[in-house]
């Protein structure tokens, strides 16, 4: 038997949508996962102000607790 979805979170959402009031959650692995699908390497998670550029590891403190934070390459 084939299952229809990737990641357990992609079934969470499915079953989880409620019209205009949810979109989507990501957990670490779906997001990984879409990110190679379309193209990206190495997709990693990060801890909060962790960064391969520095410069673009500017979340507030405060949303630390609610956040995610992946990193990946672009292919080329």
């Amino acid at each position: 038997m084939r299952c229809a979805y990737h990641t357990k979170m992609e079934l969470v959402n499915v079953v989880f949508r409620q019209g205009p009031e949810h979109k989507w959650a990501y957990d670490a692995e779906t997001l990984c996962f879409l990110l190679s699908y379309f193209g990206f390497t190495e997709p990693r998670r990060c801890a909060y102000r962790e960064s391969q550029l520095p410069e673009l590891a500017i979340d507030r403190e405060i949303r630390m607790p609610e956040s995610l934070y992946i990193e990946a390459r672009k292919g080329s």
